[in-house]
């Protein structure tokens, strides 16, 4: 019996490939600040060849769609493949290829506006949001020995560290999307 969640995903991939502006509404907070939980996002359909670095991309992962931002573009056997990773998830996406990349999302709307991905200030900010992304895995990967050395003496200071430090960020980058909002 095929469920609600297989038809909608059947008819996005269908309407993606097609060539349509497809409206999603991402799930999750792997891309916050930049897309948070629920918000409405325009994909539209591209060749995996025109799509850059700091892009969002709409892929499938096995029984759903995922929306993550391209970290890397690669060329494996004559093939492009795409890195991806949500900006704020910690560890890389498996390799994007062209069976299963369907789009780029090209607006996202927030509660107080439209945040159009074509802008050249929105371009501006992605790139930042990119780096901020691998800012975030790197930290994790570089704190987590002086974090365990710590809590064998039962500190907490890299858990206040990094959530400091990640909170901080997260207002920054929250308040400049705001600001490119149109």
């Amino acid at each position: 019996m095929t469920t609600k969640k297989e038809i909608y995903l059947s008819l996005a991939n269908d309407l993606i490939k097609l060539g349509n502006a497809t409206v999603l509404f991402p799930r999750g907070g792997s891309m916050k600040p930049f897309i948070k939980d629920g918000e409405k996002i325009i994909v539209r359909s591209c060749a995996i060849n025109e799509v850059r670095v700091a892009d969002i991309v709409v892929f499938n992962a096995g029984s759903s769609l995922i929306a993550h931002r391209v970290m890397k573009v690669g060329d494996a056997a004559g093939a492009v493949t795409l890195i991806t990773k949500g900006d704020s998830a910690y560890g890389l996406d498996a390799p994007v290829t062209a069976g299963n990349f369907l789009g780029r999302v090209i607006s996202v709307e927030k509660g107080c506006g439209v945040l159009d991905l074509t802008d050249r200030r929105v371009e501006r900010l992605s790139r930042a949001m990119l780096i901020y992304s691998r800012f975030m895995g790197n930290f994790i990967e570089i704190f987590a020995p002086v974090y365990l050395l710590f809590k064998r003496r039962r500190h907490r200071i890299k858990d206040y560290f990094y959530a400091v430090s990640y909170q901080a960020l997260y207002y920054v980058f929250d308040l400049w999307i705001r600001s490119c909002v149109k």
